[in-house]
């Protein structure tokens, strides 16, 4: 139900469109009893849905009959606001007011670090590094999921180059799995020596530098400062020359 409203529904229409869902066509009155709502709400919230596109009506026996439309129109839906938000964007950007300030963001949650490395591919060129700096053991696969290997096939089919530093413990999770899943085009990996799993992770490239903190629920702390970035761009190259490989 939260989904539904992520993209325009209120709470009031999720649950009766989930209802119309589940039961099919029927009168109105039986939507009142299934959802317990109070008719003027029901009877708003169908109108409402019925101008999105979500719900046809028909008459049966002089009664109004309603009906949820296919839920494939949810994705039509979702690709009109995408399309919406796209047309938007530069007009947007001509209005962001550009500073030498640091911003700094703070995401929580189990998508965080998914949605940041799928948006660093949207600022990035061909021939540019994505550096990373960590060694999370298993943290960061449980965390990418399924989105690290679209991640990892967009970056190479841009061709980005990806560059990783890690502690010479994490070898074991970080060649085999990424090795098996065709992840390591245009990559290169160095280790420290040492046993030290840490519990955050870097990732820098261009002028934003990403510290990931690998919590029960993964913190994004994520920095776009020119100098900040470049400092830990030299740091890295200073690092990749102890490193082995």
């Amino acid at each position: 139900m939260e989904t539904l409203q992520q993209i325009g529904l209120t709470k009031v229409e999720s649950k009766i469109y989930k209802s119309l869902l589940r039961i099919g066509e029927a009168p109105i009155a039986s939507i009142i009893k299934d959802t317990g709502a109070h008719p003027q709400v029901v009877y708003r919230a169908i109108d409402s849905l019925g101008k999105k596109g979500l719900v046809l009506n028909s008459v049966r026996g002089g009664k109004k009959h309603v009906r949820a439309e296919d839920p494939d129109t949810l994705e039509d839906i979702a690709e009109k606001q995408l399309k919406d938000v796209r047309s938007l964007l530069p007009s947007l950007h001509a209005l962001a007011h550009v500073t030498d300030e640091a911003v700094v963001r703070v995401i929580r949650g189990k998508d965080s670090v998914a949605n940041m490395r799928m948006r660093t591919l949207k600022k990035m060129k061909k021939g540019e590094t994505f550096y990373i700096i960590g060694g999370s053991g298993t943290h960061f696969y449980e965390a990418m999921g399924q989105t690290l290997d679209e991640w990892d096939s967009q970056r190479a089919h841009k061709g980005i180059n990806k560059k990783v530093i890690s502690f010479e413990s994490q070898r074991k999770f970080i060649e085999p799995t990424e090795k098996k899943k065709g992840l390591n085009k245009l990559a290169q990996y160095r280790y420290l020596t040492g046993n030290y799993p840490v519990p955050s992770s870097t990732n820098f490239f261009g002028d934003t530098v990403a510290i990931i903190i690998w919590s029960e629920d993964p913190i994004v702390i994520q920095i776009e400062s020119k100098e900040v970035a470049d400092n830990y761009k030299h740091h890295f190259k200073e690092l990749w020359k102890i490193t082995k490989k």
